[in-house]
């Protein structure tokens, strides 16, 4: 089996590799795209630059990697609004014709969000919630969706969408919220700030380990029936519990056995609360997630300090 994942030298792809190189499927061949960052040194399978925003590239990309199945993680997560619709939709749109024209049986697993649903109140939310997002970001990662669901009607392309909620983990950047508490946390250790800086301590989000995260991924795109059981349907990915930054700053405190100091400032929320529903993901593919946050925050502490 051929598969191609796109983004896989970004926070989650780099995840996944690392995944299937331990629980891979034996024949499994893998293709790697990226357009900047490098792929770890350690990937062992075909590593192929392309621009998903160039529909040239993109075809050409399907044409090397000739999948069986696609795991689309590719994405941007923060800049104007031009770009976030480019590298989220239209690249999405790209991916999807070059996939009709040289691969449409493959099994696609378009890598969403949850910022598509925005707030949603404060009960776990379902996959049938519509879409209200109050981002340009998650309006991209709608507009994604919405053009997944064209290319599935019309051509009868079999794509299934995950929406992963807040992924954390080892490694993250220090542009999202948790990965800038570890990286202030270990600064604060090695007397480089005096105290953390910190937004919102209340509102809660459900955070979900990215190991874990890449895990369901794959355990949509190799599900036995795919197309009638997956392809079509949206799955939440998260944990399917919600926790503060207050509680998550008292839990690193717990962890280091120490006070933890903090400035905080309010700002206006536009989502309070989010956490979600994982019952679909649960009863259809038979994943749940097994790392706990106390320990996605003690490896998070590790690779902070491995990495100074």
């Amino acid at each position: 089996m051929n598969v191609l994942i796109t983004g896989a030298s970004g926070f989650a792809g780099r995840n996944l590799l690392g995944f299937l190189a331990e629980h891979g499927h034996p024949g499994t061949r893998l293709f790697a795209q990226y357009r900047t960052a490098a792929l770890p040194a350690a990937f062992s399978g075909t590593a192929i630059r392309a621009d998903l925003g160039n529909s040239r590239e993109t075809r050409e990309l399907i044409r090397a990697s000739n999948p069986d199945c696609i795991l689309h993680l590719a994405g941007r997560t923060s800049g104007t609004r031009d770009e976030l619709f480019c590298d989220n939709a239209l690249a999405a749109g790209n991916l999807l014709d070059a996939a009709r024209a040289g691969a449409d049986s493959a099994r696609i697993v378009l890598v969403s969000s949850a910022a598509v649903y925005g707030y949603a109140g404060g009960s776990p939310i379902p996959e049938t919630a519509p879409y209200a997002p109050v981002s340009d970001y998650g309006a991209a990662k709608a507009a994604e969706e919405l053009i997944a669901h064209a290319a599935a009607a019309r051509y009868g392309l079999q794509i299934a969408v995950a929406r992963p909620f807040n992924l954390c983990g080892p490694g993250q950047p220090s542009a999202f919220a948790l990965g800038s508490v570890i990286r202030q946390t270990v600064e604060l250790e090695h007397g480089a700030v005096d105290r953390l800086h910190l937004y919102s301590m209340d509102s809660r989000r459900d955070f979900i380990d990215v190991r874990d995260a890449v895990a369901a991924f794959w355990s949509i795109a190799t599900h036995p029936s795919f197309g009638s059981a997956c392809a079509g349907r949206a799955f939440n990915v998260a944990s399917g519990k919600s926790a503060s930054v207050r509680e998550i700053l008292a839990c690193i405190g717990e962890i280091r056995g120490r006070n933890i100091p903090f400035a905080s400032e309010q700002v206006r929320e536009m989502i309070p609360g989010q956490v979600a529903d994982i019952s679909r993901i649960r009863e259809v593919t038979g994943w749940q997630p097994s790392i706990s946050l106390a320990r996605t925050l003690q490896d998070m502490l590790a690779a902070e300090e491995k990495r100074r």
